[in-house]
C-alpha cells in the first residue's frame, strides 16, 4: 500500500512538471522496466480474456461429455439390436430344426427306400451277371455311408437330440428363473407393505394403550386422593360423643361435628350427613355458589372426580325448606352417594330406614326414608317451593309412585323432606332418589 501511494504521489508530481514546461523523465525500478503495471482498462480486458477462456473450456468439456454419452448411448443401441438379431436367429434355428421322431422317422424312409433300390439293383444284376463273374461292391448293393458311420460311432446320432433337449432344458429353466424373480419381488413388495401395516397397527396399539393407562392411572389416583382427603376430614371433623353426665343418653347425640375445624378447611360447609349403613356414606355437605362448582372439586378445592356432596344452590342452608335436595356422585369404587343403591332392596330398607344431618347449630337432625325410585332429573321430585298443603302432598306421592317398594310410612303435611339424589347406570338423564322427612332432632 506504501508503495502504490508513493508512485501515486510521484505520477502527480510529474504531471505538474509537465505542466509548468519542464521535461522529467520518471525514474523506475529494474523490476518496474521489466514489467511495466497494465492500465486499468488493459486489466479488465485481461480478466475478460481470462473468463472467456475458461468458459471455452467448460464449453469443451461439456461438449466432450456429450460425445462420450452419444457414443455410450450408440454402443448400447447396437448391442441391444446384436442381442435382438441373435433371439431371432435362435428362434429361426429353433422352428426350422425337426423334432428328434421326426427326424428318425425320415432317416429310416430314406435308408429303406435305398435298401430296397439296392435290392432291386441287385437282383436285375444278378440275372444279367454271367456264371463265375463275381458281383461288383456298389454304392447301391452296399449299406449306405450313415449306417456304417453310426456302426463306428453311435454317439453321434443323438447329438442333435441331446442339443435340443439341453436347450429345452435351459429354455425352461431361464423361465422358471425369471418366474421365480417375480415371485420373490413380489413377496418382497408385500413383505415391506405388511411390515409398514404392521409397524402403524403396532404404534396405534401402543399409543392406546399409553393413553387408556394413563386415564386408569387417573382415575384410581383420583379415587385414593379422595378417600385420603375424606377419611383425613372425618379425623377431623366429626367424634363420638362420649358424655358421661348426660342425664338421658336416648336424647344425646351419638357423634358430635367440629364445624370450627372444617371451616377452616372449607368454608362452605353447612352440613354432615351419616348413615348407620351403608356407613361409608359419612361425609360433609357444602352450598356453592351454583350447582357446578363442586361436581369435580373436593372439599379441599382439589379438582377430582369424586367431588362433593352439596346441597341445592336454591335451597337454605339451615335445610328450612319444605324439600332440601342433596346431590352426590355415584363412584364405581361405591364412595359418595354409591352404596345408595342397596336401598333398591326393601329388606336392607327395612333395616336401615334412617340417616342423620348434622348442622353447625349443634342438632342432629334424624330422617326417615319414605321412597326410594328412580326418576328424571327434571322430574317434580326436585321441586324446592310449594304453593300450599295439596302440592307439597302431591310431591310426596309422586315419590311414593315411583318408589321401587311401599315403605307404608306417612308423611305429615308440616314434614320438611330431603332428597338425596345421584346418577344411575342406565343413563345420563334418569337419578336414583331417596326421599325421606324429618322424624326427630336433638341438641348437642
Amino acid at each position: 500500500m506504501e508503495t502504490k501511494q508513493i508512485e501515486k504521489r510521484r505520477r502527480v508530481r510529474d504531471e505538474e512538471i509537465r505542466q509548468a514546461g519542464k521535461e522529467r523523465k520518471p525514474r523506475t525500478r529494474p523490476d518496474q522496466q521489466k514489467r511495466p503495471e497494465p492500465a486499468g482498462g488493459q486489466i479488465k480486458k485481461h480478466r475478460e480474456r481470462v473468463e472467456e477462456a475458461k468458459k471455452r473450456r467448460e464449453r469443451a468439456e461439456e461438449a466432450k461429455k456429450r460425445r462420450e454419452r452419444a457414443e455410450e448411448a450408440k454402443k448400447r443401441r447396437e448391442r441391444a439390436e446384436e442381442a435382438k438379431k441373435h433371439r431371432e436367429r435362435a428362434a429361426q434355428e429353433r422352428k426350422s430344426r425337426p423334432r428328434p421322431e421326426e427326424g428318425n422317422r425320415k432317416k429310416l424312409e430314406t435308408e429303406g427306400v435305398k435298401h430296397s433300390q439296392g435290392a432291386r439293383h441287385a437282383e436285375v444284376t444278378k440275372k444279367k451277371r454271367p456264371q463265375g463273374e463275381r458281383p461288383r461292391r456298389t454304392r447301391e448293393t452296399g449299406p449306405s455311408r450313415p449306417q456304417e458311420e453310426r456302426a463306428k460311432h453311435p454317439q453321434k446320432t443323438g447329438r442333435a437330440q441331446e442339443r435340443q433337449v439341453s436347450q429345452q432344458n435351459i429354455e425352461e429353466k431361464s423361465v422358471k428363473a425369471k418366474k421365480g424373480k417375480k415371485m420373490k419381488r413380489r413377496k418382497r413388495q408385500e413383505k415391506k407393505r405388511f411390515g409398514i401395516v404392521s409397524i402403524l397397527i403396532l404404534l396405534l396399539a401402543i399409543i392406546v394403550f399409553c393413553v387408556s393407562g394413563y386415564k386408569l392411572f387417573s382415575i384410581y389416583y383420583g379415587y385414593h386422593k379422595g378417600d385420603q382427603e375424606y377419611d383425613q376430614l372425618i379425623k377431623v371433623g366429626i367424634k363420638p360423643n362420649n358424655d358421661d353426665n348426660a342425664s338421658d343418653a336416648e336424647e344425646t347425640p351419638k357423634y358430635t361435628v367440629d364445624f370450627e375445624e372444617l371451616w377452616k378447611i372449607n368454608e362452605d360447609i353447612i352440613a354432615w350427613i351419616r348413615f348407620d349403613e351403608p356407613s361409608i356414606i359419612n361425609y360433609p355437605v357444602v352450598q356453592g355458589k351454583d350447582n357446578q362448582e363442586y361436581l369435580d372439586k373436593t372439599i379441599s378445592g382439589y379438582p377430582n372426580t369424586y367431588g362433593a356432596i352439596f346441597l341445592n344452590v336454591y335451597n337454605n342452608k339451615d335445610l328450612s325448606d319444605k324439600n332440601s335436595v342433596i346431590y352426590g356422585h355415584r363412584m364405581n369404587s361405591e364412595s359418595m352417594f354409591g352404596k345408595l343403591e342397596e336401598y333398591k332392596e326393601q329388606s336392607f330398607y327395612e333395616k336401615y330406614p334412617y340417616f342423620y344431618l348434622y348442622t353447625p347449630d349443634g342438632k342432629e337432625i334424624k330422617y326417615q326414608i319414605f321412597a326410594v325410585g328412580e326418576v328424571k332429573d327434571t322430574s317434580e321430585a326436585y321441586k324446592t317451593t310449594f304453593a300450599d298443603t295439596s302440592e307439597f302432598q302431591s310431591f310426596v306421592q309422586f315419590g311414593k309412585d315411583h318408589s321401587f317398594y311401599d315403605t307404608k310410612v306417612e308423611v305429615p303435611d308440616d314434614a320438611q323432606v330431603v332428597t338425596l339424589s345421584t346418577c344411575t347406570k342406565a343413563n345420563n338423564e334418569d337419578r336414583l332418589i331417596v326421599q325421606a322427612y324429618k322424624a326427630e332432632e336433638q341438641q348437642n
